[in-house]
């Protein structure tokens, strides 16, 4: 993730990009300079891809570093430097009539590592390249581009297909580059994920809450999951594809048994926003309220249980464990 010095020098003054071990919870490895609105890990962890700054207010090319050694190995064909003081596309651009001048809103590895897909801020554009060469195969020019609506972008399990949202949701075969889906605009979307076995994508709606797509028909399939509030900010999938958790603005953590699409837990952080979440695995999970360290969260009604034993010297009131779905209520 990136940690900007402060609100103010939010994309004008660099960030520091930190790779954090999700068992302990401790930083691995942190890079300086970089800016945009995210970095990304590549699915085995060893490399990158960030936006980092090319000298003061100005980003530079999108670059893949190597995590171990901490070098950059390459730059991504025409993505350009990005005038923030300006915002506008920087001087360099003027002499690369193909490249995309512009701030990184969105960075997506393929789940086999070999493409990387980047979304563009202020263009809103978005292109696909090839890992191992920083060689652009494709602009998604296909996707609407309106500045008013930013992209988000997400690779099926099998990399075979990219789905595109801005704000038409889009279906690109990456064999080809060709337009094999779509749905149309009504929903504000947020975040995009599939299933383990790629038959269902599911999206977070910052008003409707998490649909389901059926990705062999590319139609809404029921109703959006139950007991949504806030805006959603973001959603994750547990490993086996069992549970779906979404953080929304309202400051809680929700999650969902998709077996049966029952809402199981509604975890609160208090007041503000929860920003992430992701299932470390099928039982626990890490959530970042915004402007408060990540929490390492778990599901297991039994182990929730021994920590609560362990820290407090009563049990749980009747109406605590209604509230967490706690049943039958243990004593002490």
């Amino acid at each position: 993730f990136l940690l900007y010095p402060d609100e103010a020098s939010f994309f004008t003054e660099p960030a520091t990009a930190f790779i954090v071990n999700a068992t302990t919870g401790e930083p691995t490895r942190t890079f300086d300079g970089y800016g945009g609105q995210m970095v990304r890990l590549s699915p085995d962890g060893t490399m990158l891809a960030g936006q980092p700054f090319a000298r003061q207010g100005v980003l530079g090319p999108v670059t893949i570093r190597n995590v171990e050694t901490g070098n950059v190995v390459l730059e991504l064909d025409d993505w350009c430097t990005f005038d923030r003081n300006q915002n506008a596309p920087g001087p360099e651009c003027a002499t690369q009539p193909e490249a995309l001048g512009d701030a990184a809103w969105w960075i997506e590895f393929s789940p086999d590592g070999t493409m990387v897909a980047v979304a563009g801020d202020r263009s809103a554009r978005a292109g696909v390249w090839d890992v191992g060469t920083g060689q652009r195969l494709a602009w998604l020019d296909e996707l609407t581009s309106d500045p008013g609506d930013l992209p988000i972008l997400r690779f099926s399990t099998d990399s075979d297909l990219l789905v595109a949202v801005n704000p038409e949701l889009a279906v690109f075969r990456t064999e080809n580059w060709s337009k094999v889906a779509s749905l149309p605009s009504g929903i504000e979307w947020w975040d995009l994920t599939f299933t383990p076995d790629g038959r269902y994508l599911f999206g977070g709606s910052r008003t409707t809450g998490v649909v389901t797509v059926d990705t062999t028909t590319w139609e809404y399939v029921g109703d959006p999951l139950p007991g949504h509030q806030g805006g959603l900010r973001d959603i994750d999938l547990s490993p086996d594809g069992s549970h779906i958790a979404a953080a929304s603005s309202d400051g809680f953590v929700r999650i969902w048994d998709l077996r049966t699409s029952e809402l199981i837990q509604a975890i609160p952080f208090g007041d503000g926003v929860v920003t992430f979440v992701h299932f470390v695995t099928n039982d626990h999970l890490i959530a970042v309220p915004s402007g408060r360290p990540a929490l390492t969260m778990t599901i297991e009604i039994p182990e929730l249980i021994d920590i609560a034993r362990s820290e407090v010297s009563r049990g749980f009131t009747a109406e605590e464990c209604a509230t967490y779905h706690i049943d039958p209520c243990p004593d002490l």
